[in-house]
């Protein structure tokens, strides 16, 4: 798969999560399924019909998905146990967690030090970035919102070219983790400390690491 065919991919992928998010939050929560447009490639390539990956890519692609299913499921008893009432709110970020976990491992397997900075840093900051924009339009309210997401955006572009930039994304895991755990036993406080922890875990990692 080329470079091109990868922004590509970024792109549309990007493109249908934020329609997602957009909808499910103005119109109606059940258009949070169209997340499913996301995995319109990966079905095509389990039954063969696209052959875009060679095998270390099927191979790294396949390992990422696994490891993204457990993480799903660990994630799904463990707020059963916590006999909690879901919502729609919660459903929305649970939808959204195994994509962005998919594509970071995926990535984190398959590219080179710089790709997967890129590739991860710019998703997730523009995730948060769009979603405090839905969330509250054109506002004081989404300029400091999106304070987290211009910033991961950022040092993202500063780790491309140095490695001491990836620091912050282990300081910026330890401020979360500051505020979160304190209130884990909220199931959405949860499911979004999972969202927010596996990027940036491998933000950090390969930031700092030598190629």
């Amino acid at each position: 798969m080329d470079m091109r065919t990868k922004v590509y991919m970024l792109l549309f992928n990007i493109g249908v999560l934020v329609l997602m998010l957009w909808l499910a939050l103005e119109v109606n929560p059940w258009f949070v399924f169209l997340g499913v447009g996301i995995f319109i490639r990966p079905i095509l390539r389990f039954f063969g019909v696209l052959k875009d990956l060679d095998e270390r890519e099927l191979a790294n692609d396949g390992l990422s998905s696994t490891i993204t299913l457990i993480i799903t499921v660990l994630l799904a008893m463990l707020l059963f146990t916590m006999k909690i009432d879901l919502s729609w709110d919660l459903l929305i970020i649970f939808v959204i967690v195994p994509l962005v976990t998919k594509a970071a491992l995926f990535a984190s397997l398959t590219f080179s030090r710089e790709g997967v900075i890129t590739y991860v840093g710019r998703i997730m900051g523009l995730i948060l970035v769009l979603f405090a924009l839905i969330s509250h339009g054109f506002s004081f309210e989404t300029l400091m919102e999106s304070i987290p997401g211009l910033l991961i955006l950022l040092f993202t572009e500063l780790s491309r070219k140095w490695r001491w930039p990836g620091i912050f994304f282990f300081v910026f895991l330890g401020v979360v983790m500051y505020f979160y755990v304190q209130r884990m036993e909220n199931p959405g406080i949860l499911v979004t400390y999972v969202l927010f922890s596996i990027p940036l875990l491998i933000l950090g990692l390969r930031s700092l690491k030598v190629e």
